[in-house]
C-alpha cells in the first residue's frame, strides 16, 4: 500500500447460519495506511450498528471515519510496508470484527 492518506472502509453484516443477511446490525471499520521508515502502520476505528437498528453503510462510514480522527477511539498496528489493501482488510476482519467487544456489543456470533 502507498501512504496516500486515503481512508478505506470495510463493512460486515449480521447473518444467520444459512448465510442470509439480516437488515439490522453490523460493523464498519475505517482505516488508513502510513509508511514509517522500513515498516507500515494501519490506523483503524470501528463503528458498531446495534442489532436493533437498520444497518446503513453511509452512517457507518461517517461514524468510523470520525472515530479514526480521535486518539481515544483509533487503534494502530504495524505491518509490512508492502501489505495490500486486501491483506489489510483480511487482517481487520479476522482480528477486529471477531473481538470479544464487538461480539458482545452485537450479542451475536455471526458476521458476514
Amino acid at each position: 500500500m502507498k501512504d496516500t492518506g486515503q481512508v478505506y472502509f470495510t463493512h460486515m453484516r449480521l447473518h444467520d447460519d444459512e448465510g442470509n443477511i439480516y437488515p439490522n446490525g453490523g460493523v464498519t471499520i475505517a482505516f488508513t495506511f502510513e509508511e514509517k521508515e522500513n515498516t507500515g502502520v494501519i490506523n483503524y476505528a470501528v463503528a458498531i450498528c446495534s442489532k436493533f437498528d437498520g444497518f446503513e453503510k453511509r452512517q457507518g462510514r461517517v461514524k468510523s471515519a470520525g472515530r479514526l480522527k480521535s486518539p481515544h477511539h483509533a487503534k494502530a498496528f504495524q505491518v509490512n510496508k508492502d501489505i495490500t489493501v486486501h491483506d489489510a482488510v483480511s487482517w481487520l476482519r479476522s482480528n477486529v470484527i471477531w473481538s470479544t467487544k464487538v461480539k458482545a456489543a452485537l450479542d451475536v456470533d455471526n458476521l458476514y
